[in-house]
């Protein structure tokens, strides 16, 4: 197994537990978002590393480990946007060399300066597929922070059919997260409604 694989592997055990473990905070005051369609509701959040704040966000009565579709927003802070967005076309690039991923664009839009990834990976395990998984990033700049959209979907049968369609769709996927209405976060706002909701809990 690769080494991208078992760190994927990790992850989605590391989330199977996390997800089902913590209380979701709410820290962009969003308790849906619509992509393509499709409503999705917070579901999970964390604070982790300290600079940033991620929210997951799934389609109503999805399965939370076992999803098909999943939207995700990450707030980060304290570091560049270049830095940000080498490191994944970086990643990317090597995974790609490694044959760790079936494919991956870069689209750099306009008239902003944002940049989209789109990629297309695979799960193995003693030489089999256990899952498929295209995703799709917007890399946002927002003053001194940088905003990021994730959007997944995954297969864990038909791959090869998964694949296909995905090939087929991708540029439209990627019109579509580029025009995505980038809510309005501040973090610092929300931590004191956190704090100040907590707060109203022990004294009642």
């Amino acid at each position: 197994m690769s080494f991208l694989n078992k760190c994927v592997l990790l992850f989605c055990a590391f989330w199977c537990v996390t997800i089902t473990s913590f209380a979701t905070q709410n820290y962009f005051g969003l308790n849906q978002v619509s992509f393509d369609g499709v409503d999705y509701y917070l579901r999970w959040s964390a604070n982790s590393p300290a600079n940033t704040y991620i929210e997951d966000f799934l389609p109503k009565n999805s399965p939370l480990t076992r999803f098909s579709e999943k939207f995700s927003i990450y707030y980060i802070t304290n570091k560049s946007f270049d830095a940000i967005v080498k490191a994944k076309e970086d990643e990317l690039t090597l995974a790609k060399q490694e044959s760790q991923v079936n494919f991956f664009y870069r689209t750099n839009t306009k008239p902003t300066s944002d940049v989209i990834f789109d990629y297309f990976s695979e799960l193995e395990q003693g030489g089999n597929v256990l899952v498929a998984q295209h995703s799709v990033f917007r890399y946002v700049k927002k003053g001194s922070h940088v905003l990021v959209f994730e959007w997944v979907q995954r297969s864990y049968s038909s791959i090869s059919k998964f694949e296909k369609h995905v090939s087929k769709k991708r540029a439209g996927w990627v019109s579509e997260i580029s025009k995505f209405k980038v809510p309005s976060i501040d973090i610092a706002d929300s931590n004191i409604k956190c704090k100040n909701n907590q707060r109203e809990r022990k004294k009642s």
